[in-house]
């Protein structure tokens, strides 16, 4: 996903960026409000906003997703999505001198490649919340452990790379650098022991099945044996 939307920055030419996914769509008056905001305001490097989300293909059934930092003064946007990287990526309108800037999308993270450019551009630019729900998103089938686990791992290793390159950002995090990667270490550790205990129950139930297959045969050849 990383190294496709990098390919299309590269080959757009527009001042503006944004990125839709094939099943989910764009309010009508997204792109229009959006502009309107880079324009007047040329500090703003990232414009987001809430989005409507629905399972499957019940668009009947849209609920609202809050975006994170939504009433955050001036300057608090990374602390917000340092702790809650809720921002959806159909509701981003990112300013193109942004990547010169700050870079590409990472393409060595397996997930969360997204949320690792959004918190680089808010640690150099101004973000701006647009109170326009600006997307509809359909929400896949529940996530296999596995995509979790990468998810985590992805989160991880961003997090401690911006920590790292940007330590006047961790310092005013202060306590909360430190419990933020806590909790995802913990998430990440749940999600590696219910894979593994998944796996486990899915071994002993193929062992159920085959020694039942066996007791079946077994009795069928004792009854042929007797008659």
């Amino acid at each position: 996903m990383a190294a496709t939307r990098n390919t299309g920055i590269k080959e757009s030419q527009g001042k503006y960026i944004a990125f839709l996914d094939d099943d989910d769509l764009f309010e009508d008056r997204k792109l229009e409000l959006q502009v309107q905001i880079l324009e007047n305001h040329p500090e703003v490097g990232l414009v987001y906003s809430d989005c409507f989300e629905y399972e499957g293909w019940k668009k009947d059934e849209m609920r609202l997703n809050p975006a994170v930092g939504r009433a955050d003064p001036p300057g608090k946007f990374p602390g917000s999505f340092f702790v809650n990287p809720n921002v959806r990526v159909p509701t981003v309108l990112l300013r193109r001198e942004c990547f010169d800037e700050v870079g590409m999308f990472d393409e060595s993270l397996r997930q969360h490649e997204d949320g690792d450019l959004f918190l680089r551009v808010a640690l150099k630019w101004q973000v701006h919340f647009l109170d326009y729900p600006s997307a509809k998103v359909r929400i896949h089938e529940k996530n296999m452990s596995r995509d979790r686990v990468e998810m985590y791992e992805s989160m991880i290793r961003s997090w401690r790379n911006i920590l790292t390159s940007h330590p006047e950002f961790k310092e005013s995090l202060g306590r909360k650098a430190c419990l933020t990667l806590g909790e995802l270490h913990m998430r990440l550790g749940k999600e590696m022991l219910r894979g593994k205990l998944k796996r486990a129950f899915e071994v002993v139930q193929s062992g159920r099945r085959m020694v039942r297959k066996a007791r079946g045969t077994e009795r069928y050849n004792d009854k042929v044996e007797k008659n």
